[in-house]
């Protein structure tokens, strides 16, 4: 694992839908060189049924496999698997709200869930009444988006949660399918909407 102590990137690869095949790629940019199944040649077993995003949070990957309702938790210099989360309902993407807290956005349950950082656990629920897709952070506030609904219906809505005390705050509308958001330099929201299925 000594390799990824420079520079580069990861790539997920989501594989295909049922199979179990997803996998982690890293890209040097030291030596030009990809290292591919890396999960799998460093834990003996497969990472699992479409790996959909992973973040980095100090020295942990957090990689949430879409199909097989997990989180898969490694290191992030040794690809070590660290602990795995189970249980969760279509895991779309994670932003982390402190040293302590995460956030597990959904595809098909209503709610966001909350992560223990310190325990690696699913610490609580926050209902939404309504799927989720992507998450961003800034400040003491969590910005949800509500990318699709039931039957496939677009979403127009980013929903706002106060990290303090877990808890919907507000909504936004905006347009239809937003399905991917960042914060810029100087704290602005950006949402990126698909425009309608």
């Amino acid at each position: 694992g000594s390799f990824l102590t420079g520079s580069g990137v990861f790539i997920l690869n989501e594989g295909n839908f049922k199979r179990g095949n997803g996998s982690l790629s890293f890209y040097s940019y030291d030596s030009a060189k990809i290292y591919n199944d890396l999960f799998h040649d460093i834990n003996g077993r497969h990472l699992g049924d479409i790996p959909n995003s992973m973040e980095i949070n100090a020295d942990y990957g957090y990689i949430l496999v879409n199909n097989s309702g997990k989180i898969e938790i490694i290191n992030k210099n040794t690809i070590e698997s660290v602990a795995t989360i189970s249980g969760l309902i279509s895991p779309r993407n994670i932003s982390f709200a402190d040293d302590n807290k995460a956030y597990v956005t959904s595809m098909y349950s209503d709610s966001v869930t909350i992560i223990n950082l310190i325990d690696n656990s699913i610490s609580g629920y926050i209902n939404l009444r309504r799927y989720s897709e992507a998450i961003v952070i800034c400040g003491s506030k969590a910005y949800v988006s509500n990318w699709i609904g039931p039957n496939y219906m677009s979403g127009n809505e980013v929903m706002v949660i106060n990290t303090v005390t877990d808890e919907v705050v507000d909504s936004i509308e905006v347009g239809f399918e937003p399905e991917s958001m960042v914060i810029d330099k100087n704290n602005m929201l950006w949402v990126l909407c698909n425009g309608g299925y």
